[in-house]
């Protein structure tokens, strides 16, 4: 199974065009929004209908690698990894 991480800060002007760019091979798109103050996990939420996607929310931030192994260990938790 293949499965794309994005931790995302201070992403919301992009975050959808890296969404829309990732290929049909990958199944799981898990998005972390790292406490990001422009709300970019709100945006994919509202705006975002690719069903591969999914939303994770940290309430403080815990950088990109904490934010990629929140994703990560979701994947696994889902058999995605």
């Amino acid at each position: 199974m293949n499965c794309v991480v994005i931790p995302a800060f201070r992403a919301a002007g992009s975050i959808l065009q890296v969404i829309a760019a990732i290929g049909p091979e990958v199944e799981l798109i898990v998005v972390v929004d790292d406490c990001c103050p422009e709300g970019t996990g709100l945006t994919v939420t509202n705006r975002c209908s690719d069903p591969r996607v999914v939303v994770l929310v940290h309430n403080a931030n815990q950088g990109v690698g904490g934010a990629f192994m929140t994703g990560l260990r979701y994947a696994v938790r889902r058999g995605r990894v």
